[in-house]
């Protein structure tokens, strides 16, 4: 598949320096290189772009404002800034039109695994409707309370409050994740990590973010109404925790535990982004379907699409990386991805299935087992029966806790 990338930069010589950087992708990438954010929208006007790359500072037409009316005007095309400032008013000028943010100078790989990485995300949502109003969301929307936990957390600089409120709002998560993860106001050399980054922040930076009132918008009124949302909230802190508590015992490297708890949080997020999408329409699918054992098959007849792929679409163009990506998008089923070793998708999958089936009773009966075809060759029987226990373990000691506090 050909890509066709528009560069827009009002430095000649930066953009000289990517027709030379990137000449060798010419049979691969169909690229234009112009001046100012008019001759952009005049390009883009006439040609359909997988992906922009905007530098930030330009006059008249700042590339804020081009991806903005990117945004509206060609909803298929992929919005990344190239800048080599970072404050601010950078942050709230580009968090909702630009997917992703690359620093200059930027290093000649990470842009380009960026720019491949479409070629597989549209592979994994092939429906291109879909991906249009995907690529419209900026941000999602949050909890007003989980919010106004978050701001009051920031306003005393306590991160461990900061982060319990925050893993209580998958979709405030994955807000503050493309922050952080985009770098949009520090310079990140070779650090890959959310937490590392986040403990290296300026609270009163990310306070100021928080209480942009133009920024943050909550879900309304009428998500709030089914009880499933609040299920699925709690499903998905449990997964993220028994996965992070898993990966710490069993295997204790940092990246991997993160990816494990991270892409535990995460797993479901799709299910936000289809109220989004469809509104009253899938909730009432969610109402009738949620607890089925052939749930993602009914959401891909009715949709075209479904929970798993959507979110990991959108934390995909995001910046999330191919671990976390994967594990979103094939959580329910790991074994179509025949992977040969333990990876997140392993850990995050027995967890989901042991919550569904030992905690809820509503689903205790339904068929949903673990896919015993993905551990076959990759991991002991007697490794599962670890497994198992130690989520038997790390949920019966929260049991405890909350008996004797409530005793």
């Amino acid at each position: 598949m050909s890509l066709r990338i528009l560069f827009v930069d009002d430095d000649k010589k930066v953009l000289s320096s990517l027709r030379r950087l990137f000449y060798y992708k010419k049979n691969e990438w169909k690229m234009d290189f112009v001046s100012s954010g008019e001759e952009a929208l005049e390009k883009i006007n006439d040609i359909e772009y997988d992906v922009i790359i905007s530098d930030m500072h330009m006059p008249k037409i700042d590339g804020a404002m081009l991806l903005e009316k990117v945004q509206i005007i060609s909803p298929y095309t992929l919005r990344f800034i190239l800048s080599g400032y970072s404050d601010i008013d950078l942050v709230k000028k580009t968090l909702k039109p630009a997917h992703k943010f690359f620093h200059k100078p930027c290093p000649k790989d990470k842009l380009e695994n960026m720019i491949n990485r479409v070629i597989f995300l549209r592979k994994l949502l092939p429906e291109k409707s879909i991906r249009n109003k995907i690529n419209q969301l900026g941000v999602l929307p949050c909890h007003p309370l989980i919010y106004a936990m978050l701001v009051e957390a920031l306003s005393r600089s306590d991160l461990k409050e900061f982060k319990d409120s925050l893993y209580h709002d998958v979709c405030m998560f994955l807000n503050l994740f493309k922050i952080i993860m985009n770098s949009f106001f520090m310079e990140v050399k070779g650090v890959s990590s959310f937490f590392k980054l986040l403990h290296n922040i300026d609270f009163s930076i990310l306070e100021k973010i928080f209480l942009s009132q133009d920024i943050f918008l909550d879900y309304g009124d009428f998500v709030f109404n089914d009880f499933s949302i609040n299920e699925i909230w709690r499903h998905s802190r449990i997964v993220a925790y028994l996965s992070k508590t898993i990966a710490e015992i069993t295997y204790r490297d940092y990246n991997f535990i993160e990816d494990c708890f991270v892409a535990g949080l995460l797993h479901d997020v799709g299910i936000f982004i289809m109220i989004l999408l469809f509104k009253e329409r899938y909730l009432e699918f969610l109402k009738k379907n949620f607890y089925s054992s052939d749930f993602e098959k009914k959401e891909l007849d009715e949709f075209k699409c479904s929970h798993a792929l959507v979110g990991a679409y959108l934390v995909g163009i995001w910046g999330a990386n191919i671990n976390i990506v994967d594990t979103i998008a094939f959580h329910a089923r790991p074994s179509l991805l025949k992977r040969k070793s333990i990876s997140p998708i392993s850990v995050v999958h027995f967890a989901s299935i042991y919550d569904v089936k030992n905690l809820n009773p509503i689903a205790k009966d339904i068929d949903i087992n673990i896919d015993i075809k993905h551990y076959n060759g990759i991991i002991s029987y007697d490794k599962l029966k670890i497994w198992n226990n130690i989520c038997k373990n790390f949920l019966k000691k929260i049991y405890d806790d909350i008996d004797s506090i409530i005793l």
